[in-house]
């Protein structure tokens, strides 16, 4: 656990190991034993590093920055739309940001650690994170660039859902199941179907589309289950 949450680096090791001693995660001894049911969450040095960046920058670069986490640990300019002004840009290339994400590409950037993603996700108030989400939605179903593909369409069915438009998550993990059967990927056909049902089921039983989008996602889960040889 300390490895997959450290990746190894010698700082994160010892905040990692810390704060599984603190919670109880781990206990010290002639030989460390995980105790089953241990959480590791943020450790709270981490958290206090990440929030006094966050405070280092302007407003408009913390939304960006937020944003970002909530599309991932390594996102692109597109999808943080009208967030990512010339002076956002700027910010995040300097050495207060440079703390969280490192460019990674063009007009790409990442998160240094995951670590650091989940202090900055843990800052962020639920009224806000939902409306991350469909800020993220919209802003990837604007972007032609990116083309029809399953992972256009599971990121935007993953954002539908998140920010609560449980139509709109079902038609496009509907979608990305259809677009991976194409490609001969049946296993995330099945993946994006069984997606497509859960969002259908939660739409209110008294909107019109519900029941129809309930119809087709299962039987596009049929489709794909048969297809995968279930």
């Amino acid at each position: 656990i300390i490895i997959d949450a450290s990746d190894g680096n010698p700082f994160l090791v010892e905040e990692v190991l810390a704060h599984l001693e603190r919670t109880g995660a781990i206990v010290a001894g002639d030989s460390a034993s995980e105790t089953p049911g241990g959480d590791l969450g943020v450790p709270p040095s981490i958290a206090l590093a990440v929030a006094r960046v966050l405070e280092s920058l302007s407003p408009e670069a913390c939304h960006a920055i937020r944003l970002g986490a909530v599309a991932g640990r390594t996102f692109e300019a597109s999808v943080l739309g009208a967030a990512l002004t010339r002076e956002v840009a700027r910010e995040l290339a300097g050495p207060a940001a440079g703390e969280l994400v490192t460019p990674a590409g063009a007009n790409t950037w990442s998160f240094r650690h995951d670590l650091l993603r989940e202090a900055v996700l843990s800052r962020i108030e639920p009224a806000v994170l939902i409306e991350s989400h469909a800020l993220l939605a919209t802003a990837i179903e604007s972007d032609t660039g990116r083309g029809p593909g399953s992972a256009r369409f599971a990121a935007l069915a993953h954002h539908r859902f998140y920010a609560g438009q449980y139509a709109g998550a079902a038609e496009a993990a509907l979608a990305a199941s259809t677009s991976a059967s194409a490609a001969f990927a049946p296993e995330d056909a099945v993946a994006f179907a069984r997606s497509a049902l859960a969002a259908a089921e939660r739409i209110d039983a008294g909107d019109p589309e519900a029941a129809g989008l309930q119809r087709d996602a299962l039987a596009r889960l049929a489709d794909a289950q048969l297809d995968a040889g279930h």
